[in-house]
């Protein structure tokens, strides 16, 4: 996957044409997320992590009830994990959105609590680059999926007032 991403960067139209024919006979198959979730994990490459979120984000919008229970939570903490790993804004944003979504398939179902304790753990965190995360995090899935969290509603406003007495950054993403 990752020499496909690479020759999609390369600044020739003949080269980039072959690695996207090939990139879209790939993403028709299923098989596709296994190699994405590795290049989001591993690679060495913020482009290629933040392409990987994306393109995964694309597919499993479209597969994500057709996936078993197991490869949901494999999932599931898998983009937990690589989102507090991030240290690229980039990279950390498209995976933020990659969470969201899921999150809209999963918080009605009340089948990812894990998310939700992430979400508490950075908005409070010491660290005020892990609070940022926190509140862009809390942001995106109130976004796609806050009619879901009724139940919450009243640890969010705690949360939302600790969040906004924070630094500037913080205090704007939270009224955001």
């Amino acid at each position: 996957m990752e020499s496909i991403f690479a020759r999609l960067l390369i600044p020739d139209n003949e080269t980039i044409r072959q690695a996207t024919v090939e990139l879209q006979e790939i993403y028709k198959h299923p098989s596709i997320i296994p190699s994405l979730c590795e290049v989001l994990e591993g690679s060495q490459n913020p482009q290629y992590r933040q392409y990987a979120a994306v393109l995964l984000r694309k597919r499993l919008v479209k597969l994500w009830k057709k996936l078993d229970d197991g490869t949901h939570s494999k999932l599931k903490a898998m983009l937990l994990l690589v989102l507090t790993r991030e240290s690229v804004h980039l990279v950390r944003n498209a995976i933020i959105h990659l969470v969201a979504m899921v999150a809209k398939e999963e918080l009605p179902l009340e089948r990812w609590s894990g998310l939700l304790l992430l979400i508490d753990q950075l908005c409070h965190s010491q660290h005020p680059n892990e609070r940022l995360v926190g509140v862009q995090l809390l942001s995106s899935v109130l976004d796609s999926s806050g009619e879901h969290l009724h139940g919450h509603f009243k640890s969010l406003l705690t949360l939302f007032s600790s969040t906004l007495e924070d630094n500037s950054l913080i205090m704007f993403n939270t009224i955001r």
